[in-house]
């Protein structure tokens, strides 16, 4: 693997950063030690993130932390941020602006001027200005999913169309890997994992037109043959793998069985299926099937970031299945007895299923769904297991 940065790191460009800031033994004698507790000229900002948020609590972004910084010190402060320019919050003392400080200075430049601002510059900025999503793309939906819980899918394929390619292949999770895309880092307020799993059939519903998405709303197949040029290309890109698929690496002349891991985080199942069993595309379609809000799982989140999940069994289930889900439910509750600082949710599914299809057997299926959490009392869940508690058949012996 071959690194640039050794070379970066050593140009007179970045030196001249370097001597830019202010080093970091002046830097703290002229902040100060302790953090400001009450100010009664303005609120105090909140580094908390929304409760029924599914996203990481532990990580916040540096535009909060210099506005932490600025109201516990009243220094004022003139930065830049980046919506993927992010810390730990193990990381950071927040009752000490020294330890703030420093660590925004492990991925950017700071000085402390002589008019007692604080000046940031991201390290290496160049490259994240490529790839930076715009604020007036981002701020919209934020205000929307606050409102509603819930985004459109048109707001996803408007996103996504305005994205240029350099964006996509930087968000774009190799592998499906949405936890090895920059994007788990990403400081957004509405699902984007949603975004970055689907982003090529995203993508290529932005290239069609209203009518023909509004004729995708009836769940029909649509031939892929009355599409443009244009179209027929963002087809081809939604359907292809971005690493071949064994059967085009190898002559696998056997049936065998897999299933879709991303079906079972959308809809909490995922089918098996065999190769035996399907049969061949004649011609290349598509099609958009949606699927109703419906509860996915519970989820159990501790103070630390740790989540633990128990799938409901679903309707029609065999007894198995409902002794797999009361087994779930009793080590969520087991695990919030050891934890009580933990809290529970209900989280909720919907989304659309978006299927391509082309000779002689290439499938794609991206699973464009969302979920909503909503805190649950673990009484429920209790009351819920007694209920459905079989009656030991020996104290239930029939009376003459």
């Amino acid at each position: 693997m071959f690194h640039i940065t050794p070379y970066v790191d050593n140009h007179p460009w970045v030196a001249q950063w370097r001597m830019w800031a202010t080093p970091p033994k002046e830097r703290e004698s002229r902040v100060p030690e302790n953090a400001l507790t009450q100010r009664d000229d303005r609120p105090k900002p909140s580094l908390e993130r929304d409760e029924t948020s599914e996203y990481s609590s532990h990580i916040v972004n540096s535009a909060d932390l210099l506005e932490w910084f600025a109201w516990s010190t009243r220094m004022p402060v003139i930065g830049e941020s980046f919506r993927t320019d992010n810390f730990y919050m193990s990381e950071v003392d927040l009752s000490t602006p020294r330890s703030v400080l420093s660590a925004l200075s492990r991925q950017s430049w700071i000085r402390l001027d002589e008019s007692g601002y604080v000046l940031r510059r991201v390290e290496w900025y160049w490259g994240q200005r490529l790839v930076e999503l715009s604020e007036d793309w981002l701020r919209p939906l934020e205000r929307r999913f606050a409102a509603q819980r819930w985004l459109d899918l048109e707001d996803y394929i408007t996103l996504a169309g305005r994205m240029n390619e350099l964006q996509v292949r930087y968000y774009e999770p190799p592998q499906g890997r949405v936890d090895l895309s920059p994007a788990t880092n990403i400081s957004v307020k509405f699902p984007l994992a949603t975004l970055v799993q689907n982003l090529r059939g995203l993508r290529f519903l932005a290239s069609l037109s209203a009518l023909q998405r509004r004729q995708l709303l009836s769940g029909e197949w649509m031939p892929a043959n009355t599409l443009t040029i244009p179209q027929r290309q963002r087809f081809q890109e939604a359907l292809e793998e971005r690493f071949p698929p064994p059967e085009r690496l190898l002559v696998i002349d056997f049936p065998y069985q897999f299933s879709d891991r991303r079906e079972m985080d959308a809809l909490g199942r995922a089918l098996v299926i065999s190769t035996a069993n399907l049969q061949p595309v004649d011609a290349p379609a598509f099609r958009l099937q949606f699927s109703p809000e419906k509860p996915l799982r519970y989820a159990l989140k501790s103070p630390h970031g740790a989540i633990s999940y128990a799938y409901p069994a679903s309707d029609g289930a065999e007894s198995l299945g409902q002794e797999h889900e009361q087994w779930q439910i009793r080590s969520l509750l087991e695990q919030l007895k050891q934890q009580p600082d933990s809290q529970l949710y209900l989280v909720y599914t919907q989304g659309y299923t978006l299927e391509l299809q082309a000779p002689p057997a290439q499938r794609k299926t991206y699973y464009i769904f969302q979920h909503r959490s909503t805190p649950i009392d673990p009484r429920t869940l209790e009351a819920q297991l007694k209920s459905e508690e079989k009656p030991d058949e020996d104290t239930q012996t029939e009376r003459p």
